[in-house]
């Protein structure tokens, strides 16, 4: 018994393969797309309540677990009265960094006194200290005021709200905070740290 005749096996023609590819790349970007919103951690509020989203703690970890650098902006960097609480761990974990090779600097406010002509020196002891225990700091200039309160953490990691680094608001005030990661806010974030007066002159950035 003859067998039916078989259709003939031919490539397919330039055109269809260039429509497949484009298709395949594109399933291939949305796929991508997805997997990188599903990786994504979703931004985490702290506070100073007890629990995993406590600020120190969480800060003290991610300085503790970064790789290239970890930036700090600060509007009030205060040392506590008795040499040790949150503020003293959270300066040490930079101390820490710095000694593994951490590209670790602090940006500090200096502003004129609310009463007076004279000038704030509530950052001159922090800077001693920080100095002191090898931490790179950067008093800004006068002709701004730095009232940020901000971490920059390798390239994808922020911790931005309104603690500064005192005892009371580390410990006692209600305050607010967020950790996010975003590349592009990171971004965007280290380009206010290249912005403070002296920054370019002190290092080049990374």
């Amino acid at each position: 018994m003859a067998l039916p005749l078989q259709p003939a096996l031919r490539p397919a023609p330039p055109w269809l393969q260039r429509v497949l590819l484009l298709a395949c790349l594109s399933c291939a970007v949305l796929f991508l797309g997805w997997c990188q919103q599903a990786w994504q951690q979703p931004p985490r509020l702290l506070h100073n309540n007890s629990g995993e989203d406590n600020f120190v703690a969480t800060v003290e970890r991610a300085i503790d677990e970064a790789g290239s650098r970890v930036w700090v902006m600060l509007f009030v960097l205060r040392q506590e009265n008795q040499g040790s609480g949150p503020v003293t761990r959270l300066v040490q974990a930079l101390a820490r960094a710095k000694d593994r090779g951490v590209d670790v600097q602090v940006v500090l406010d200096q502003s004129m006194r609310w009463d007076s002509d004279e000038i704030e020196r509530k950052h001159f002891a922090a800077q001693e200290w920080l100095s002191h225990l090898g931490v790179p700091v950067l008093i800004d200039s006068l002709e701004q005021r730095t009232h940020a309160k901000t971490l920059l953490i390798d390239h994808d990691t922020i911790i931005v709200g309104s603690h500064n680094w005192t005892f009371s608001a580390l410990s006692r005030n209600v305050e607010l905070s967020l950790k996010l990661r975003s590349r592009r806010l990171a971004q965007q974030t280290a380009e206010h740290f290249h912005a403070t007066p002296g920054w370019q002159e002190r290092r080049s950035p990374p």
